[in-house]
């Protein structure tokens, strides 16, 4: 073991609070429309966020964002769930997207991957998948750490590992290290994640080698980073992309390795973790020998971690952990159905781009997420349910509408809600498993008053305690409840085991009342503004019963109408021509939310 970096700060440590670290997802490509006059009118480029601290997420263009994920993706959010920093392996920025640090893991890369306009110098990112990673100190939350891979331009190879340290203080962000260099040695492109300790306090943290034939190990604890040496593990094939997530309770480790290479395919690695020693074992492998597309990889657990994910463009493939021969179980629940992203102001485009399958990373809200394999579209990929086998996981492709486009990325996360391992050997910091109630509702598309309930609880929950505010109560891990009428409705799950006990609540509004409307807001958001084809309407607070949405023209006529899908709708606007209007929201009579949207053609 080696000691890299030492920091000495006092020790603390709050399982308590809520764990939203992951909550802000960060995508964006061509940023530089914001600056050009040229790109100004063009509603497709930009920046988007998704903001999981609601239900559906929040999706929006930022206008204030000018920085590209062109792979490299990586943000850190505060336990509540405010945006604190990000980067895209090139610079580091603030929540207010102001640059920290705009010179990091400096090379002829840097240089060859800038715009620069009257000064300003516009980042397109490290290209490469999982490129950067950020974790906060374990004693100290005002620590921040930034781990990424440099790129030598001279080679084309992946040739160092390197971190930047900064502190957070009086609201601001410093910069304590930078460029401390972790390894020379070439590296796979690709393969950066961590994991907690055993101990519930510190961090694993792997990056895979060349080839994915050996991992990196380093351990971030109280004393700083010390490296932990290379464990050599897998087939030794060529060098290429990984994708590689640790299992929600960090037991397994799976990556999606595509080889340079394309003619020799990809492959599929599942391991056991030993989250005390930091130990690999019983590798299996699967080789995709007819895998063609490049970078059309992805892979990622279920929120239960019993299923695991991975895609080869074309398909999506579904493994149960729990079976005795894990790649034999092997089921494929979604085909790609041949659908093809066009922009609407790409006036040169004589064909669409492929939404194929490729990266893939799991939502806090316990839904899994997928980018489009084409380097050009706005749409994303969904699996609803991913702890049920089989189709009724209910991949829904292409359902996501981004309000701009964006490279293949996804943001890159460890589990920030997973606590000690209870009882083991490196159960030495008194620290327990104090459980955290929190959990999601959707309403049933065929029952209105049907309402299905998702949990979504951490820290190790045994027992499970619901009662929908109407009377009903059950003890199920995910309940099904059907109302008897509209109201509103305080719905509380509550979480125990032998440590403590946890209550989360949350009002309902199934169908307007007489009470609804003087008591709560409904909170509906619309993306984009403006829209050239598209429009996603979501409820964030509400159960429509009879939802619609009608559109009005500058002279308040009515021009179209569309029924409103229960939380989200995707509307097509392609026949409304250019202009501003006003659109409201309705459930049977009642208004609901009044607004305006301008389309753009």
């Amino acid at each position: 073991m080696r000691l890299i970096v030492v920091v000495t700060l006092a020790f603390i440590y709050n399982g308590s609070f809520a764990q939203k670290q992951d909550h802000i997802w960060l995508f964006g490509q061509s940023l530089e429309d914001n600056v050009l006059e040229e790109y100004r009118e063009d509603t497709t480029f930009g920046a988007t966020t998704i903001d999981f601290n609601f239900e559906p997420p929040k999706v929006y263009y930022d206008k204030n964002r000018l920085w590209d994920f062109n792979g490299s993706n990586a943000s850190l959010s505060s336990p509540e769930g405010e945006l604190l920093i990000y980067s895209n392996g090139q610079a580091i920025y603030d929540g207010t997207h102001e640059v920290i640090e705009d010179t990091i893991n400096y090379s002829q890369h840097w240089d060859n991957w800038n715009f620069i306009y009257n000064n300003i110098v516009i980042n397109s990112g490290l290209p490469t998948l999982q490129g950067c990673l950020l974790l906060p100190m374990p004693n100290n939350q005002d620590s921040i750490f930034l781990f990424y891979m440099q790129l030598n331009a001279d080679i084309l190879k992946y040739d160092k590992l390197m971190c930047t340290m900064l502190h957070v203080k009086n609201d601001s962000i410093n910069l304590a290290v930078r460029d401390s260099i972790l390894s020379n040695e070439e590296m796979s492109a690709g393969g950066l994640n961590a994991v907690r300790h055993a101990n519930g306090r510190d961090w694993w943290i792997l990056k895979a080698g060349k080839g994915t034939a050996s991992f990196y190990k380093y351990l971030l604890s109280a004393n700083g980073l010390e490296y932990y040496g290379k464990q050599e593990i897998g087939i030794d094939v060529r060098s290429g992309f990984d994708q590689m997530y640790f299992s929600p309770i960090g037991d397994k480790l799976a990556y999606m390795h595509h080889i340079s290479n394309m003619d020799y395919g990809a492959y599929l690695g599942i391991m056991d973790f030993d989250r005390t020693t930091g130990d690999l074992s019983n590798l299996v492998q699967e080789h995709f020998i007819n895998y063609t597309f490049s970078l059309g990889l992805g892979v990622s657990f279920s929120p239960n971690g019993k299923l695991l994910y991975a895609t080869d463009s074309d398909h999506m493939f579904q493994y149960d952990m729990e079976s005795n021969n894990i790649i034999d179980s092997k089921e494929i629940v979604a085909e790609y159905d041949m659908f093809e992203y066009y922009s609407p102001q790409d006036t040169f485009q004589v064909q669409g781009w492929p939404t194929t399958f490729s990266l893939m990373g799991l939502g806090p809200n316990g839904k899994i997420y997928g980018s489009s394999g084409a380097n050009n579209t706005r749409v994303m990929h969904v699996i609803n349910n991913p702890n049920i086998r089989g189709e009724g996981c209910d991949v829904a492709q292409h359902s996501i509408q981004m309000p701009t486009k964006y490279s293949r990325t996804m943001p890159n996360f460890p589990n920030f809600r997973l606590g000690p391992l209870d009882d083991s050997p490196a159960d030495t910091l008194g620290l327990n498993n104090h459980p955290i109630a929190k959990y999601r509702y959707v309403q049933d598309t065929l029952e209105d008053l049907h309402v299905h309930f998702f949990d979504l609880s951490y820290y190790d929950p045994e027992d499970y305690f619901w009662n929908f505010g109407d009377g009903n109560t059950s003890d199920e891990l995910e309940p099904n409840h059907t109302y008897a009428e509209k109201g509103v409705y305080e719905v509380c799950l509550t979480v125990s085991n032998i440590y403590d006990t946890n209550t989360s609540c949350k009002t309902i509004m199934l169908g307007t009342t007489s009470t609804t409307d003087k008591e709560l807001e409904v909170d509906v958001s619309i993306y984009p503004n403006p829209t050239s084809d598209y429009l996603t309407i979501n409820f964030h607070n509400y159960l429509a019963l009879d939802g619609m949405v009608r559109f009005y023209d500058v002279s308040g006529r009515e021009v179209k109408s569309v029924k409103l899908n229960r939380a989200s709708t995707v509307l097509d606007l392609q026949d409304l021509p250019t202009g501003a209007y006003v659109y409201k929201v309705y459930d049977g009579v009642e208004e609901l939310y009044t607004g305006q949207v301008v389309v753009v053609k």
